[in-house]
């Protein structure tokens, strides 16, 4: 069975509805990129996954749970962190008490960083008591990806991880992710314009156009032949 089955969703905004139908399922431990040209509705399912938008219609399963119509923090609890695009950072707050309010915000877990995040981005440590608002762009986005792993998820949704980063940092963060996934079994789903980071975290792209999956293919694949992505990112 899929750690995360879901079939017939659809949400939107207000009357507008932007997905049409989305069935997936992502196995444990497998990484997912997103891919699609702007407005197609890979935002919007990652906020509905996250509970932050409503289902309309259709349902999710996640570790053989039903998560539609749930809460966010109940979501959350259940074992899904999100990174939203633009990081979202408590920018007075100092980058451990952030990590500690990503520990805190999953139940059991104690009031304490765990050790392996500072292991896994030292520029962390090295910068636990400084503001989140003075760090780089670069070193928020690790905060933001840091604060999401301590909570402890056995799903991380990410949402342009990419955004606004230089090209060696996206690089860093990647082989982070992939570190991550391969080392603690971590399930990744990833909404990414940037190709090249998408190809190298994820093991299999879902190609989304006006709300629904409409392609897939493997990352190995698609770096042999990129004829799938020109036909849907018109690159």
């Amino acid at each position: 069975m899929s750690m995360l089955d879901v079939r017939g969703l659809e949400s939107g905004y207000g009357g507008s509805r932007v997905l049409r139908g989305i069935d997936l399922a992502v196995a444990e431990g497998e990484s997912v990129a997103l891919l699609g040209r702007n407005g197609m509705g890979k935002t919007t399912l990652l906020k509905t996954l996250m509970g932050l938008l409503p289902a309309t219609k259709g349902e999710i399963r996640f570790a053989g749970r039903r998560l539609d119509g749930r809460r966010p923090e109940q979501i959350a609890r259940a074992g899904i962190a999100f990174v939203p695009q633009g990081r979202e950072i408590f920018a007075d707050l100092s980058v451990e008490e952030n990590l500690l309010l990503g520990a805190m915000g999953r139940g059991g877990l104690g009031a304490a960083v765990p050790q392996a995040i500072y292991a896994r981005f030292p520029i962390l440590a090295e910068r636990r008591h400084q503001r989140g608002g003075t760090l780089s762009g670069g070193q928020q986005q690790q905060l933001a990806i840091g604060r999401a792993l301590a909570g402890k998820p056995r799903l991380l949704l990410l949402d342009e991880p990419s955004e606004g980063l230089q090209p060696s940092i996206v690089i860093e963060v990647a082989e982070a992710l992939k570190r991550e996934a391969a080392e603690e079994g971590l399930t990744l789903i990833t909404v990414e314009q940037n190709v090249d980071l998408a190809l190298r975290v994820a093991t299999r792209c879902l190609f989304i156009e006006n709300g629904g999956i409409v392609a897939e293919a493997a990352s190995a694949e698609l770096r042999r032949d990129a004829s799938v992505l020109h036909r849907h990112l018109a690159i």
